[in-house]
């Protein structure tokens, strides 16, 4: 059969992301296998969660969180551990398909592919570490293409859900047409739920949020009812927190929040020396290089309180969280709290990559200042890619993410 050129190229593309998803799918089972190795047989070292919160959600160790909940479930059916790589794979494949779903509906791309291949990269997405300013290649720095575990991976499509729930709202404000009783009930179990997956979401997402409603009520007191509405939303949220602390801490002592800024960072950077201050510029500039780099660019639309207003909003919040906030106890330099700075770095890159599609064709018109700039977002972009490429491959390879 011949095929036109454009035929050609729309086939490359389908089968480049197909072939980058089943990397995906090689190496969830490999961990999964080589986690079984090292246990009984070799004791070889693996640089991830992922296979043992699979394991102790078979067990039941577990309970705090609805997904590994389901595994459980799952695995009573299935009693084999790829059944729940399996399932890690098909969450990764709906986020992914979503997003791309996303940037065709909302960009001016016609080429379905290559709208799936804009949400590849913006999930496999990570920092541009450059050795000089920093002594690790991942640890310390914020990308969207980590899986360390499956919780996250699963926090990754509950923000995306979260956003498009937000940008419904959010297009009812700025209108300011009345939002359905049913919206509200609707976020707000979808809050809960996500909470409830992994609560990392709410901790970044409500306190975004409440700057989000903060600016709409100074701008129009007159939505003071419907973003009271908005706020309450958390209620129902907050029962499973209360839960999953019981859960997690019944009986222990020690385990509290402190905020005591740079410590987890300082923890991965100290033994090089490298002074606070280097580590956080170094740390903004790797992890957010694309989104600053855009930034001039779109810098008009976060006045539109819109998706791109809020991602910002969030990765800015999920960024302060990650460096500023600590548990105390034995969990002080797991660094629990740049989960939700993940989840945020994909958004941002997602709705970064569609505002910068979006407006291409405008830009491209402001002189040839502006031609340059936009080439050198796009190629900041796979960039990106390509480090969260690199990223994978070494840990499949073995080596460690620092």
């Amino acid at each position: 059969m011949n095929y036109t050129n454009q035929e050609k190229i729309k086939k490359f593309i389908y089968y480049f992301f197909v072939a980058l998803l089943f990397f995906y799918s090689i190496e969830i089972i490999s961990q999964i296998i080589i986690y079984q190795i090292s246990e009984f047989k070799v004791k070889v070292w693996v640089y991830s969660d992922l296979p043992s919160h699979i394991r102790m959600s078979i067990t039941g160790q577990e309970r705090y969180s609805l997904l590994y909940i389901f595994f459980g479930m799952l695995y009573k059916i299935f009693p084999h551990q790829v059944s729940i790589a399996v399932c890690i794979l098909i969450i990764i494949g709906i986020t992914i398909y979503i997003s791309g779903r996303y940037l065709y509906k909302n960009t001016n791309l016609n080429n379905y592919s290559l709208c799936m291949i804009l949400a590849l990269f913006a999930y496999i997405e990570a920092a541009v570490y450059i050795l000089p300013l920093s002594p690790n290649r991942h640890v310390g720095l914020y990308m969207s293409g980590v899986w360390h575990n499956s919780s996250l991976i699963a926090l990754k499509l509950t923000s995306l859900i979260m956003m498009f729930l937000f940008q419904s709202i959010a297009e009812k404000i700025n209108q300011k047409q009345k939002i359905p009783y049913s919206e509200f009930i609707i976020f707000s179990l979808a809050a809960m739920t996500g909470a409830w997956i992994k609560p990392n979401l709410v901790f970044v997402m409500y306190p975004a949020l409440a700057v989000m409603i903060i600016i709409w009520f100074f701008k129009d007191k007159r939505l003071f009812k419907q973003l009271l509405y908005l706020s309450l939303t958390i209620i129902p949220t907050l029962f499973i927190l209360i839960m999953q602390t019981k859960i997690m801490f019944p009986d222990r002592t020690g385990e509290a929040l402190a905020i005591r800024p740079f410590i987890y960072m300082n923890f991965h950077y100290n033994i090089h020396h490298y002074p606070t201050i280097l580590v956080f510029i170094s740390t903004v500039i790797q992890s957010f290089l694309f989104p600053l780099a855009a930034l001039p660019l779109l810098w008009k639309h976060i006045k539109e309180m819109g998706n791109y207003t809020y991602v910002w909003v969030f990765a800015v919040v999920a960024l302060l969280e990650a460096v500023l906030i600590v548990e105390l106890g034995w969990r002080q330099y797991h660094g629990n709290w740049i989960w939700g700075a993940y989840a945020a770095m994909f958004l941002l890159f997602l709705v970064t990559i569609e505002y910068l599609v979006k407006y291409s064709s405008k830009l491209w018109q402001e002189g040839y200042f502006k031609k340059i700039w936009l080439i050198v977002c796009y190629i900041l972009f796979v960039i990106h890619a390509v480090y969260g490429y690199d990223y994978m491959h070494r840990i499949l390879a073995g080596n460690t993410y620092f």
